[in-house]
């Protein structure tokens, strides 16, 4: 990569965009629940571009070791082998999903070559900055943000079009990621969560290809990048990404049932809420939680493989 001092500099004035207080209240509570000061917890989601008090905010939680956080011994191995652990918090009136991974885990999920595409993904749209731990943490988390951003450059690259805008490469890009993740989000909602950045992401394209030394051309609006050499090549690891993110999802959204309190009805609410599928439970299957969790997980499945409810 080219000098990346222009990116960072765009991403560290962005993610210290002043937030409202219960949101700097709550992560400050969350902190304050690690054995050890995290390194940061980072605000991102839907509740960004506008806060909705009865609303439920994202936080993801970066510690330095996973022992910094008090986890069960079953949910711990989870967190290892395959993070984020999720929780649900309350503090006062306000109520947030907090995902909880290590900053040696984000590293690792933010680069080019990851089978993960949760964390880039996310994190190469606005996020900010709730809680640090210190002036190198910062400058460590806002790294992480920028190569989320590099490695979605790439990506649109490779996914979109021959040429085109901005947002038709972005949206391209989101498509394909949200499908991976066993989201099928309209493309409105696509759309809108472009266009409410559009003047950020026409800056930072750009600026990111360049850096990653990818060469492309501009005819007022209109960009044509020159990936046409390797684009089979990322075409073929999407293949794979494609695959492995329908799995890891679905394991994440059980891990996710066990660390949660009413932990199926979450997962069941997650799926409908991205997929349109409604899984249906008899008041046995209810009964014993353990065997709901398990129905609901494979009632999932076959609902994902036949496209249909169950």
């Amino acid at each position: 990569m080219t000098n990346q001092i222009e990116l960072y500099n765009k991403v560290a004035l962005e993610t210290k965009k002043t937030i409202p207080l219960r949101v700097n209240l709550f992560a400050q509570e969350i902190a304050n629940k690690c054995k050890k000061p995290p390194i940061g917890i980072i605000f991102y989601g839907s509740q960004i571009s506008k806060l909705d008090p009865d609303g439920l905010m994202d936080f993801y939680l970066i510690l330095e070791s996973l022992k910094d956080f008090q986890q069960n011994k079953l949910l711990f191995l989870g967190n290892i082998f395959l993070p984020p652990n999720i929780y649900f918090m309350k503090h006062g009136n306000s109520r947030a999903k907090v995902a909880c991974m290590t900053l040696a885990q984000l590293q690792k999920r933010t680069q080019v070559k990851s089978l993960d595409t949760t964390i880039w993904a996310r994190f190469s749209q606005p996020v900010y900055l709730a809680w640090v731990r210190d002036e190198r943490s910062e400058h460590l988390l806002n790294s992480q943000i920028c190569n989320s951003i590099y490695t979605a450059s790439l990506w649109s690259a490779a996914l979109g079009k021959t040429c085109g805008k901005v947002d038709d490469y972005l949206r391209d890009l989101y498509t394909n990621t949200f499908k991976t993740e066993i989201r099928v989000e309209s493309k409105d909602r696509i759309s809108s969560l472009i266009e409410r950045n559009i003047k950020r992401y026409q800056e930072y394209l750009p600026i990111a290809w360049k850096d990653c030394s990818l060469p492309f051309e501009q005819k007022n609006d209109v960009f044509y990048p020159r990936i046409d050499s390797q684009r089979n090549l990322f075409l073929r690891r999407w293949r794979i990404i494609r695959l492995w993110g329908k799995i890891q999802n679905a394991l994440r959204l059980l891990k996710a049932g066990m660390s949660f309190n009413g932990g199926a009805d979450y997962i069941r609410w997650k799926v409908r809420r991205h997929t349109g599928i409604s899984i249906k439970l008899s008041a046995y299957e209810r009964k014993y939680p353990i065997i709901e969790l398990i129905i609901t997980v494979l009632k999932i499945v076959f609902s994902l493989i036949f496209k249909r409810s169950f």
